[in-house]
């Protein structure tokens, strides 16, 4: 996933706030050095030896069969799964149908705000506070109508266009009928 760049004036305040936090750690001396001192010093401690690194960490052992067995037991009550799960620390990822195309709905939203977002960093839009305020509601409440206004004056399937080539995802494509509840993608580009 690619990280959004910080705003200038996000970033502006951070330096603003570093150089201050610095400058204020900086030692206000003045006058003459004191006489010397000729008192015996405690010896300095010396560093401890730093530990190795550690291990990378093992792979979750059984999950691919775990995974399965999910799978079996939803199959077993008539229900169809797509699964996939990623160990983000190891890497190791176990599905089930993870490169089925199914319709993702509200989590088109994510997408939405994410395109947003990266076009503002980049200088491409400008987001008022108010378009702040329905993209935090269409997130945090999945207000359709932010999500709607927002699909809308971002050119509709452009939007999943531009997510799809900067993600690399092969499974997920824009709706066929420009509504974008019914976006279509996989686990495996989901994870």
């Amino acid at each position: 996933m690619r990280r959004l760049r910080p705003n200038r004036a996000g970033a502006s305040a951070a330096l603003l706030g570093a150089a201050l936090l610095l400058g204020g750690c900086t030692p206000q001396v003045s006058g003459a050095p004191p006489a010397a001192d000729h008192t015996p010093q405690a010896p300095r401690p010396t560093l401890m030896p730093q530990a190795p690194p550690a291990q990378p960490p093992a792979p979750l052992a059984g999950l691919e069969n775990r995974v399965q067995q999910a799978a079996a037991q939803a199959a077993d009550v008539g229900a169809e799964i797509e699964t996939a799960v990623l160990d983000r620390q190891t890497g190791q990822l176990a599905s089930h149908g993870a490169n089925t195309p199914f319709p993702i709905a509200s989590v088109v939203k994510l997408f939405i705000a994410d395109d947003l977002l990266l076009r503002e960093s980049e200088g491409q839009i400008d987001l008022s506070a108010a378009d702040r305020q329905s993209i935090d509601a269409m997130l945090r409440s999945s207000d359709d109508s932010a999500a709607q206004m927002f699909w809308d004056r971002s050119g509709q399937n452009a939007v999943i266009d531009r997510v799809v080539a900067r993600y690399g995802l092969t499974g997920t494509t824009a709706p066929y009928n420009g509504h974008w509840d019914v976006t279509q993608s996989t686990a495996g580009d989901l994870v």
